[in-house]
């Protein structure tokens, strides 16, 4: 039996995911052990290092939103955001 169409993008997807989270594996543990973040879910984690860490996320975080802005108002064909 042949896969239908929506099979096919299903199983794409499983594969991007995969390799997607291998080839990023090495960046994600590293972070995972960056001062800022390692301690983030206990409770003794300073106050001083969550300020720091939301000061740092919302500089990574509103230039790459204004770069995916510029990417979103070019010349994309059949790319839809919403």
């Amino acid at each position: 039996m042949a896969a239908t169409s929506s099979q096919r993008v299903s199983s794409d997807r499983v594969g991007l995911h995969t390799l997607l989270r291998n080839a990023t594996q090495a960046q994600h543990e590293r972070l995972n052990r960056h001062v800022l973040l390692a301690g983030l879910l206990h409770p003794d984690y300073s106050l001083a290092n969550y300020r720091l860490l939301l000061q740092v996320l919302y500089r990574l975080y509103s230039a790459l939103e204004r770069r995916l802005a510029e990417f979103a108002a070019g010349p994309v064909a059949g790319f839809d955001y919403a």
